[in-house]
């Protein structure tokens, strides 16, 4: 697992912060803004929204993080469809509403990885929407907020029981009726756009054992519509993405501290701007998130796919105690360390994965690569606690 992220990590790496952004594969499908995503296991899966030339989409792909690889997967068995919301229970994945040619839908498709097949469920009794914030805890999947047909947005909430396959309204989301809104799997529902499309700044979260929201964390430091929302590890929430309007456009990411429950800006994608891009992590990891498609600020259909690392779980060395030398070199390199870094391990992977060294660091660490293959080597110093952080070096 270690060598195959060194890899990744070979890439383009962007670090500021205390985070990294990585390009991975393009999704494999056309270009596209607006498309829905849920993670499974070590499994991304991506699919519908708006492709280049305004065409609806149904076709689904899935992004392997163990092998960092697409696949091709089932299509979805109905019609093409755009901004659509997901949810996951167990180990299935669930596709809700969306727009299509005729208009808002209210339909829930269950996606079963195991036979790679999707499962018509109940329908929302209630009217069509898109565009919703979603999420899900052990035993449920929610639905709130999003645009209703004649542009007229709403601050529902509603609760699926798969055990039932049966709706239950629940305590509407206080504030303005909104669309587009930032979700994340812990219940959080972040700005979005009222009925004027007037982007929004207030943050809220759901619980579920008391039927009710509160405003766990400040406003965004600047109002939104458009992004996408993850949990981190730690309970941080991090934020992608998003418009001001419908002409200016973020490239900004935003943290939410669980602890000061602040918000902070962070590392701009290195991709630019981006809105209706898809935002997702796996279970199996809880400081990486994949970010990518979505329309630029100049209208152009991507689909592009990044790796962004949290620096929560990276440990951040000054420039100077994780400076090579030297770097450019022939036959060997030196990582000056301080006495507080005993215990720390060295890991070195070339560029096509493969574990080179792995071996303990000590002062004034020197590494000998007499016998290694010219070309680029990732080398990774590891804490006590597992923490990592990275550097290039170069053999000639």
């Amino acid at each position: 697992m270690l060598h195959r992220m060194l890899l990744l990590l070979a890439f383009v790496p962007w670090h500021a912060h205390a985070q990294l952004w990585v390009q991975l594969p393009d999704f494999p499908g056309l270009p596209r803004d607006d498309a829905a995503s849920f993670a499974l296991g070590d499994r991304v899966y991506v699919g519908t929204g708006l492709q280049v030339g305004w065409v609806l989409a149904n076709d689904w792909y899935v992004y392997d993080t163990e092998l960092w690889t697409w696949f091709p997967m089932a299509a979805l068995p109905a019609s093409p469809r755009q901004y659509c919301c997901t949810f996951t229970i167990g180990n299935t994945g669930y596709l809700f509403g969306g727009l299509d040619a005729s208009g808002p839908l209210n339909e829930l498709w269950a996606y079963d990885p195991a036979t790679d097949t999707w499962t018509q469920k109940a329908s929302l009794p209630a009217a069509g929407r898109y565009a919703c914030a979603s999420f899900s805890d052990a035993t449920h999947g929610f639905v709130a907020t999003g645009m209703r047909a004649d542009n007229l947005p709403t601050n529902e909430l509603w609760r699926y029981d798969p055990a039932t396959d049966s709706w239950t309204q629940r305590a509407s989301l206080p504030g303005p009726a909104r669309h587009r809104a930032a979700s994340a799997p812990n219940g959080h529902v972040i700005g979005g756009a009222d009925d004027t499309f007037t982007a929004l700044t207030d943050c809220w979260w759901y619980q579920p054992a008391s039927d009710s929201w509160s405003q766990l964390y400040a406003d965004l430091p600047g109002p939104r519509y458009g992004a996408k929302g993850v949990n981190m590890l730690g309970g941080t929430l991090f934020v992608a993405g998003g418009a001001l309007d419908q002409t200016t456009f973020y490239d900004t990411s935003l943290l939410g501290s669980s602890t000061t429950l602040l918000w902070t800006y962070s590392t701009p994608c290195p991709a630019g701007t981006r809105r209706g891009a898809v935002l997702d992590r796996t279970p199996s990891s809880a400081i990486n998130a994949y970010f990518g498609l979505g329309l630029d600020g100049s209208l152009t259909r991507h689909n592009d796919w990044w790796l962004v690392t949290s620096g929560t779980g990276l440990a951040d060395l000054s420039p100077d105690q994780f400076r090579l030398h030297p770097n450019p070199g022939t036959d060997h390199f030196q990582i000056p360390l301080s006495p507080a870094m005993n215990g720390w391990w060295i890991e070195v992977s070339d560029m096509q994965g493969r574990s080179v060294l792995l071996d303990g660091a000590h002062a004034d660490s020197r590494v000998d690569a007499t016998n290694w293959a010219p070309g680029t080597y990732m080398i990774t110093m590891i804490d006590a606690s597992g923490n990592r952080s990275h550097a290039r070096w170069v053999k000639h």
